[in-house]
């Protein structure tokens, strides 16, 4: 179910004139952008040692959902920094988008 912020988005972008598969894919691709830069940001503040963990962990190749969940229960900044950086992303297409 799409948050308040979320539809805002949605709408800002104009996402309604693109096909279903090309809305999925956009989302799929902003969520790795987001993702991505999050676990980024994560990485850049650990120690030697839980650094030296969460590569070995990362070697197993988990699922993406556990992936998820095993960041956001053993490395809580990581959940900050998910929160940030989407709204980040909001902030700037609302900077450069104006509103409908």
């Amino acid at each position: 179910m799409p948050t308040r912020n979320n539809q805002t988005l949605h709408n800002h972008l104009k996402l309604d004139a693109l096909r279903e598969d090309e809305r999925v894919r956009f989302y799929a691709e902003m969520g790795g952008v987001i993702f991505e830069a999050a676990l980024t940001r994560l990485i850049g503040s650990l120690d030697e040692n839980s650094l030296s963990a969460l590569e070995h962990y990362l070697e197993t190749e988990p699922e993406p959902n556990m992936l998820i969940a095993h960041l956001m229960h053993n490395y809580p900044d990581f959940n900050t920094f998910l929160m940030e950086e989407m709204a980040g992303v909001q902030e700037e297409v609302h900077a450069i988008m104006p509103a409908t």
